[in-house]
């Protein structure tokens, strides 16, 4: 970390994610970006320059450093983050995706700055018993952060990970936007739901997954 004593409390943060799309995923890592930001961090943001995160980013003032994320560019996106951890003297990466958890920790691995590896599993669906599981899971990073207990306790189990060296981190919400409210008559005349009935609803992205041949971790 920086050692100067004005700014010991800051830290310079690079966050990865090669999603192209936007979903839950992709909304939590640009919340936590803006709040480190506010507490006062440097924090920086690799992505896809025409995914939808890159543009979210933008409009919030989020500095983005654009790089193409592909499988084919393997080698390169490992070369690409080496660069990008001296241009921006980065201390601390957290990795979200697939192709990008790989080659930005391979680089972290091999940097000569050494930045603290952080990778954060977001899905619920359950890792398999194999070797790239517990090199990605296990290995490479130097803490794991999932959003769920049973996601914690599935990487324990499956990918071989220290118990201390990963935490369950559920996403938060904004009590700005989601609070309580009086119950809406309307709604439950419109669904034909009776009074004494209760509701339970949930809000959510519909995403549409397409297996990959040459998917790195799933």
């Amino acid at each position: 970390m920086n050692n100067s004593s004005s700014t010991q409390s800051t830290m310079r943060i690079l966050h990865t994610e090669s999603a192209l799309g936007l979903g839950g995923q992709e909304l939590r890592v640009l919340q936590e970006i803006v709040g480190m930001r506010k507490r006062g961090h440097q924090v920086f943001l690799a992505v896809q320059p025409t995914s939808q995160l890159a543009i979210r980013a933008q409009e919030q003032g989020v500095p983005i450093i654009p790089v193409i994320m592909s499988t084919g560019r393997w080698v390169f996106l490992v070369y690409r983050f080496l660069r990008i951890y001296e241009q921006y003297q980065i201390e601390v990466v957290n990795t979200h995706g697939s192709i990008d958890s790989w080659t930005a920790s391979i680089a972290g691995r091999l940097s000569r700055r050494a930045p603290v590896l952080i990778r954060t599993r977001h899905k619920s669906t359950p890792v398999s018993k194999t070797f790239r599981h517990r090199l990605l899971y296990a290995k490479m990073p130097h803490m794991v952060v999932t959003t769920g207990e049973s996601v914690r306790q599935g990487l324990i189990e499956n990918a071989g990970v220290e118990p201390s060296c990963i935490v369950s981190i559920p996403t938060g919400v904004d009590p700005k936007k989601f609070y309580p409210r009086e119950p809406d008559l309307l709604l439950r005349e419109n669904l034909k739901i009776k009074n004494d009935r209760q509701i339970v609803g949930t809000i959510a992205f519909l995403r549409d997954y397409q297996l990959q041949a040459d998917s790195l971790e799933e």
